[in-house]
């Protein structure tokens, strides 16, 4: 079959709604094969009883499912970390950080709408946009910026801005490792031109809370790891209430919650009381215990040269200009302001029984085409699928979908003289890179991968479905249900793979011992010119391996970079 028949397929396709609706396909399921093995899969009755309802020492709360009351898209809570199974199955990684990166990816502009939540979807759901705010750009989460943990405003829609003047809110334009740079394609069928990719850093925050700290106390820092228990992240928590991380109006009520979750006191007239139930916002406490400690990269490109920017998770953010300095360099000469697309997203973090984190990664559908990998498939034999022969070849955003010059490093960030330099004689330093996935699901290419492919796959497949379907059962208009169930622009991105130590060991840099999960992952969008690199040890824990003689903390390298943690307002 060849590519304009398989476009044709993917546009057009169609599924039958509960009541005889008809709406799209997502379209990253177009993307999969789909005769694959579904060895993991996340049934809609679960994602709706557990992914989309928050329970407090096991017992319901009323917040759930939620609705953001603009756009409809549903709030996803983080997974109970505290309570995840220490003997982790790819299943369970791979289900944490989907539910994570939904998490991640949610909204949290929910009024006190039918008790606390929002139990129908708005009549008429307005589309996302850069005014929508996520997780991610909200107060549960911390932005790195120049060493400082900097407090995000909940509410704002716009990634935090640096307090110092004509320095980029974004983290750089230079990958970790070569500091090579990622320029995208031409116009296509998914870009509009060239750009430059953008990369910044967060942190959750009990992250935040535990780096505060240690920094308060170098000289008997109170955290040897990141939080692997409940009692651990119960004692960041605990220095958040303490010291003024969480908001002040909020304190009695979060006092409440952490009395229940770390202290077993149940309040008087329930979990929450018998006032009105609070909004998302207000839980501080509950979601700082379920997420435990995280930290996200994220991988951009401005809006504008996305052809079709409502298929992406959209932010605003502060970007420099690079400028060419007549000599075939690139040189920044200020800032300015973008709404920004996502493309790519690191998410890290631990679990009960993993000081170690979880290492996952997550990619839009329209990035880059994979090298031909094998999978598990239904029958339980062996297929081979190949993006470079089945899907569109003018469609990707960092590929011309061959595998010529695959991966070449045209350009690099050059930290002593702050300039794009072209890497490559006779190569411009803006030629746009032509990346592939080396490591189709996190696994090396080859038939004894098929098995752990198709989990990753079918925990995609699951996941996607079930957050369409979620739309169609909710109460609401069907045009709200149709229109939902084919836009949230979270359908568009898949979980490539998902790393840990085995039985919360971890794993040294360089060595293949105490590897569990997808072991030689990388994201085709930041570490595109490593793959082969990664692909020969480790993945991730190549640099974020803990050498034996370093502490714990050695697994992150933000960790020590931060050297200040702004409380809130």
């Amino acid at each position: 079959m060849n590519s304009r028949t398989i476009a044709t397929l993917i546009s057009t396709s169609c599924m039958v709604a509960a009541g005889g609706a008809v709406f799209a396909e997502p379209l990253a399921l177009g993307y999969m094969p789909t005769d694959a093995k579904m060895s993991c899969d996340v049934s809609e009755s679960g994602f709706s009883a557990s992914w989309a309802q928050l329970e407090l020492g096991g017992k319901p709360t009323g917040l759930g499912p939620i609705y953001d009351v603009d756009n409809g898209l549903v709030y996803v809570f983080p997974p109970d970390g505290p309570g995840l199974n220490p003997v982790l199955s790819n299943c369970d990684a791979f289900e944490w950080a989907s539910q994570m990166f939904l998490w991640l990816t949610s909204t949290v502009t929910v009024n006190r709408l039918g008790g606390g939540h929002a139990p129908a979807l708005p009549t008429d759901p307005v589309p996302t946009s850069a005014d929508t705010n996520y997780v991610l750009s909200s107060e549960f989460m911390y932005r790195f910026n120049s060493g400082t943990l900097q407090p995000q405003s909940n509410g704002s829609a716009q990634v935090r801005q640096s307090k110092v003047q004509d320095e980029p809110a974004v983290d750089g334009v230079d990958q970790a490792g070569s500091n090579g740079v990622l320029f995208t394609q031409g116009a296509n069928a998914t870009s509009t031109g060239s750009s430059l990719v953008y990369y910044d850093v967060y942190s959750s925050r009990p992250w935040g809370y535990l780096r505060a700290a240690n920094l308060a106390d170098t000289s008997n820092p109170p955290f040897s790891q990141f939080p692997a228990d409940a009692k651990a992240v119960c004692a960041t928590i605990d220095y958040g209430l303490q010291n003024g991380f969480l908001k002040p109006k909020d304190i009695r009520l979060n006092t409440l919650i952490y009395g229940l979750l770390c202290e077993n006191k149940v309040p008087s007239g329930g979990i929450l009381g018998n006032g009105p139930r609070p909004t998302v916002a207000e839980v501080e406490a509950a979601i700082d215990f379920l997420s435990m400690a995280l930290e996200v990269k994220a991988s951009w490109v401005p809006a504008s040269t996305v052809a079709n920017p409502e298929q992406y998770i959209v932010q605003n953010a502060t970007i420099p200009i690079y400028e060419d300095d007549g000599s075939g360099n690139l040189k920044q000469n200020g800032t300015t302001q973008a709404d920004m697309a996502m493309i790519g997203i690191h998410v890290v973090g631990s679990t009960n029984g993993h000081p170690e984190m979880i290492w996952a990664t997550f990619e839009h559908y329209s990035n880059a085409p994979s090298v031909d990998y094998a999978y598990a498939n239904a029958a339980d034999g062996t297929s081979t699928f190949s993006d470079m022969s089945s899907l569109p070849s003018d469609g990707w955003l960092v590929s011309d979908g061959t595998m010529d010059a695959s991966n070449a490093e045209y350009a690099a960030l050059d930290s002593k003289s702050g300039l794009i330099q072209p890497q490559q004689s006779g190569v411009a330093v803006t030629t746009p890179t032509n990346a592939v996935r080396l490591s189709p699901w996190g696994s090396k290419p080859g038939d004894a991968s098929a098995g752990t492919n198709a989990e990753v796959i079918s925990t995609n497949v699951s996941v996607i479905n079930a957050l369409s379907g979620y739309y169609q059962t909710a109460e609401g208009s069907q045009a709200a249900k149709d229109m939902l169930s084919e836009t949230d622009p979270r359908m568009n991105y898949i979980l490539t793979g998902a790393s840990w130590g085995s039985m919360g060991a971890f794993p040294e840099s360089g060595s293949m011992t105490n590897l569990a999960g997808t072991q030689v992952m990388a994201n085709t969008t930041m570490e595109t010119f490593d793959q082969d690199t990664f692909a020969g040890y480790n993945g991730c824990f190549l640099c974020h391996g803990k050498p034996a003689s370093a502490s714990d903390f050695a697994v992150s390298h933000m960790y020590n970079a931060v050297t200040e943690v702004l409380p809130n307002d």
